[in-house]
């Protein structure tokens, strides 16, 4: 019988490890593939391919809250609001901090009318981050619908916490907050 000798014995060990580890490391990279892919397709509106992607993502790793969330923003789109409903949930299952699923979980209660939901999940995303400028502007939207005075306030902080990303909304925000101004008085 053939001794083994301890470098012999350390590559061997090293191997197993390998061996057993490499396919959750490949499941891990499929998953963040197939989420890259999704978002490609979704990029350029094409809501089903991405679903598509998403839904393989979710295979391969049923635990990937940002699969879920970006799912849910396409059903968003497509104008499934319970199928998001349902993306979102589940990535706030996964991750209860996950702000951007809570706007679009409100954003989907906003499209069904379903205001009070809406704002509670805005009221949540700002709670974990008070400086989600998205949040105060989608808030700000439905307070206009309910037409409740708040709408000012929510406006202004969507302005004052906005990247340089949405300025061409801050300038129509800023129209919309004198318009709504000079109706109140």
């Amino acid at each position: 019988m053939r001794k083994i000798t301890f470098p012999s014995y350390l590559y061997l060990m090293t191997f197993l490890i390998l061996a057993l580890h490499l396919p959750i490391v490949f499941a891990a990279e499929d998953a963040g593939t197939h989420v890259n892919q999704g978002n490609d397709y979704y990029s350029k509106g094409q809501y089903d391919q991405a679903i598509s992607h998403y839904n393989k993502a979710l295979e391969i790793n049923p635990k990937h809250a940002g699969a879920y969330y970006n799912r849910g923003q396409a059903y968003l789109n497509k104008g499934q609001h319970d199928q998001a409903i349902a993306d979102y949930n589940k990535a706030l299952e996964i991750d209860p901090k996950f702000t951007e699923a809570y706007n679009g979980r409100g954003l989907s209660y906003a499209a069904k009318a379903e205001y009070d939901q809406a704002l509670s999940d805005y009221n949540k995303a700002l709670e974990i981050n008070s400086k989600y400028a998205e949040a105060y502007y989608n808030k700000a939207l439905v307070y206009e619908k309910l037409g409740r005075k708040e709408v000012i306030e929510a406006y202004e902080n969507f302005i004052k916490y906005a990247s340089d990303q949405y300025a061409s909304l801050v300038e129509q925000t800023k129209q919309r907050i004198k318009e709504l101004k000079e109706k109140m008085k």
